[in-house]
C-alpha cells in the first residue's frame, strides 16, 4: 500500500468512474471487495466504461482555473467559460440533459445563465468545489465557492453541500485530523449546515444527503478500498459516482489514509488524451502552487 498524498484529481477519476456503474440503479448492499473494477452502466447505454464523468470534468475545469488565474481575479463568467471550454475539448457523457445541451451549445456566459434557473437542489455545485479546498486562504475559498456555486444551485442546499465539500478538503489538505472535521465543518458552515431546514431531503440526488454520504465515507474508512465500497454501500439507490468522486477527492487530502486500490481498478480507468496520466500532471501542478501549510496541525475542536 502506498500513501495517496499527491494524487487529488487522478483519484477523484478513479472514485467517479467505479461508482458510475451504481448510479441511481438499485443494487444489493453492502458490495464487496470483488466488486472493485469499472463497469458498464445498466440503463445508460452511451456510458464507456472506466470513463470518469461531469464530476470530475468539471472539478479538473475549476482546477485548471486556479492554476492559470490568481484566485482574486477569479469571477462567475471565469467558471462558465472554463467549463465550457473542457467539454469542448473533451465532450463525455455524466451531464445532465439540459446541462449537455448548454454545454454543446457552447455558449456565452451570459446566455448560459438566462437557460439555467439557478435553483438547483442536487450536487452540481458540491461536485466541483474540491479543488477551492487547496486554497490557504479561507475567505477566498469561501467566496469561490459561493461564486461557482451560484451559477447553477442558489440554495441552501447547493451552497453548504458545495461548502462542504471544499471546507472538508481544505482543513485536510492544511493539515487537520479526521477526527475533528466535523466540528470544523460545524464553526465554519453553521451547526445545521446539513439540516432539513437547509434543504436536506431523502431524495437520492440530494446534494445535502451525496455529500453526507461522501463524508461518511471518509471518516469511517481509512483506506481508499473501503472508502469507495461505502459510498455504494450506504443506500441501494444513490448518486454514486458522485459520492465516490466526492468521497475520493476530500480522502486524498488526509495524511493517514491508504491507497490499496486493486491494480485492476486503476488499470480500468481511461488514460487517453485528459485521462489519468493527464489527471496526474494536473495533480503535480496543483500540490506545488498549492502545498499544505499544516495550519491545522494543532486544531483540536
Amino acid at each position: 500500500m502506498q500513501n495517496v498524498n499527491n494524487d487529488f484529481l487522478s483519484l477523484m477519476a478513479i472514485g467517479d468512474a467505479f461508482g458510475m456503474k451504481y448510479e441511481f440503479v438499485e443494487h444489493a448492499i453492502p458490495v464487496a471487495k470483488e466488486a472493485l473494477f469499472c463497469g458498464p452502466h445498466p440503463k445508460f447505454s452511451a456510458y464507456q466504461v472506466g470513463h470518469y464523468t461531469d464530476d470530475t470534468q468539471m472539478s479538473l475545469a475549476n482546477a485548471e482555473l486556479l492554476l492559470k488565474k490568481p484566485a482574486e481575479k477569479i469571477c462567475r463568467d471565469d467558471f462558465v467559460l472554463a467549463w465550457n471550454a473542457v467539454f469542448k475539448r473533451d465532450p463525455r457523457q455524466g451531464y445532465s440533459r439540459h446541462m449537455f445541451q448548454l454545454m454543446t451549445e457552447d455558449l456565452a456566459p451570459e446566455d448560459f445563465y438566462s437557460r439555467l434557473d439557478g435553483k438547483g437542489t442536487t450536487s452540481g455545485a458540491a461536485m466541483r468545489a474540491a479543488p477551492f479546498g487547496l486554497l490557504a486562504d479561507l475567505d477566498m475559498l469561501n467566496k469561490l465557492t459561493r461564486e461557482q456555486a451560484l451559477v447553477t444551485h442558489n440554495t441552501n442546499a447547493g451552497l453548504n453541500s458545495a461548502l462542504a465539500v471544499s471546507i472538508s478538503t481544505h482543513y485536510l489538505h492544511h493539515g487537520g485530523d479526521i477526527r475533528y472535521v466535523e466540528q470544523f465543518l460545524t464553526r465554519q458552515i453553521g451547526k445545521d449546515w446539513d439540516s432539513a431546514k437547509n434543504g436536506l431531503s431523502d431524495d437520492p440526488g440530494n446534494g445535502l444527503k451525496i455529500v453526507r454520504q461522501a463524508l461518511n465515507a471518509v471518516q469511517t474508512n481509512d483506506t481508499l478500498s473501503d472508502v469507495l465500497l461505502s459510498g455504494v454501500s450506504q443506500a441501494r439507490v444513490a448518486d454514486t459516482d458522485t459520492v465516490c468522486a466526492i468521497a475520493a477527492a476530500v480522502s486524498s487530502r488526509r495524511m493517514d489514509v491508504r491507497d490499496d486500490l486493486p491494480e485492476s481498478l486503476r488499470q480500468g480507468c481511461e488514460n487517453g488524451t485528459f485521462g489519468q496520466d493527464y489527471l496526474k500532471h494536473v495533480d503535480r501542478q496543483l500540490m506545488a502552487k498549492f502545498p499544505s501549510t499544516k495550519q491545522y496541525e494543532r486544531y483540536i475542536a
